[in-house]
């Protein structure tokens, strides 16, 4: 079920990719008289400081569910 919702959700969304690429150009480019551009950001100490910290949670937690009783609980009707 989660599996059809989720692909006809992508086949929609690929089928509106022509509009909202339309939608922001106009929004981005013409609504104002000085023209916006993106800006170029970088990643500071922050950003390297919470991406560790996630890929260390990521590595705990596949460590934690291969423990015994941890992981998955098989579906026994």
């Amino acid at each position: 079920m989660v599996i059809v919702t989720l692909v006809s959700i992508v086949i929609l969304t690929l089928k509106d990719t022509g509009q909202i690429a339309i939608a922001a150009d106009i929004r981005g480019f013409r609504a104002v008289r000085k023209r916006t551009y993106y800006k170029d950001t970088r990643m500071t100490k922050v950003d390297y400081i919470a991406l560790t910290l996630l890929i260390a949670l990521l590595a705990i937690g596949i460590y934690i569910s291969g423990l015994p009783g941890m992981g998955a609980i098989p579906y026994n009707p």
